[in-house]
């Protein structure tokens, strides 16, 4: 009896979990990125069912667009871009897969998972229904935390095209 109590706990919360990611599945946003409580980066990003595209990258001037399952990285300073295909579990994965999550404490709306594919201590934290942080350890210990601020639900395209006079390098 007290594992089937345990069992829909966990399916309550999972659905709850689903049901955020769904309202979330198609956004705008700006983002920091802090490394070990030192920011690292701010971007861009627009997200839609997996896809997504992380733009205006500071300080190195880059975008970076996961399109299915190729992932294309765009260097202005050299007038490149990278295609490869993508056989890794990147950081935003994690708001198309809710399976491993459970509801956790913390000051806002938390779901967290122990460990996820490269990633420990991964929690995806909610405000207003709205994807507010996700915080993670990394492979080399380092404390990671990225931070989502005007963020804007829609239905947004997600495409890519490299720029015509960019060399382009196929890595397959």
């Amino acid at each position: 009896m007290r594992y089937l109590l345990i069992f829909f706990i966990s399916l309550i919360n999972a659905q709850s979990l689903e049901k955020l990611l769904e309202d979330n599945y198609s956004f705008q946003a700006d983002i920091t990125i802090e490394q070990n409580n030192l920011i690292q980066s701010s971007a861009k990003i627009t997200f839609t069912r997996g896809n997504y595209i992380i733009s205006e990258i500071m300080p190195i001037n880059q975008t970076i667009a996961i399109i299915n399952e190729s992932i294309f990285i765009q260097d202005d300073d050299f007038k490149q871009v990278i295609s490869r295909k993508n056989h890794r579990k990147l950081i935003f994965n994690v708001l198309s897969d809710y399976s491993k999550f459970t509801l956790a404490r913390c000051d806002e709306l938390c779901y967290c998972s122990n460990q996820y594919d490269d990633y420990a201590n991964l929690c995806i934290k909610f405000s207003d229904s709205r994807i507010s942080k996700i915080s993670f350890t990394d492979v080399n210990q380092i404390e990671n935390l990225i931070s989502f601020n005007n963020f804007i639900k829609g239905d947004f395209n997600i495409s890519y095209n490299p720029p015509k006079t960019y060399n382009f390098i196929a890595d397959d």
